[in-house]
């Protein structure tokens, strides 16, 4: 008498359900208030109506930018400027000698 090992066809295609391990309740109860965080925190997050978008004219970047952020933060169309901007992005070092240039007497905005 020969053995041959059983086929692949010759499998059930789906475990039998006495087989089938279902999710503890904790884990179930995990997942839900995830989600419920996730929502929670979605509708938490601040009013963006007082914002102004700033677009840098003909900069496919700063137009992929803006758009992201406006769709992500809910910002009215109202609030979106696209301006003809010239020249490059100012670095730290510049807005510190610009900082420098002002009277010693006013209060300086620390960031």
């Amino acid at each position: 008498m020969t053995i041959t090992p059983p086929r692949h066809e010759d499998r059930p295609a789906t475990a039998p359900a006495s087989c089938v391990r279902r999710p503890s309740p904790v884990h179930a109860w995990s997942r839900f208030l995830s989600a419920l965080g996730v929502a929670l925190l979605v509708h938490a997050l601040p009013p963006y109506n007082d914002v102004l978008l700033v677009v840098k004219q003909g900069d496919s970047d700063s137009i992929a930018a803006a758009d992201y952020f406006k769709a992500q933060r809910h910002i009215p169309d109202e609030n979106v400027v696209t301006l003809p901007l010239t020249g490059s992005v100012p670095t730290v070092a510049a807005r510190d000698a610009f900082v420098q240039t002002l009277p010693a007497g006013e209060p300086q905005r620390v960031e």
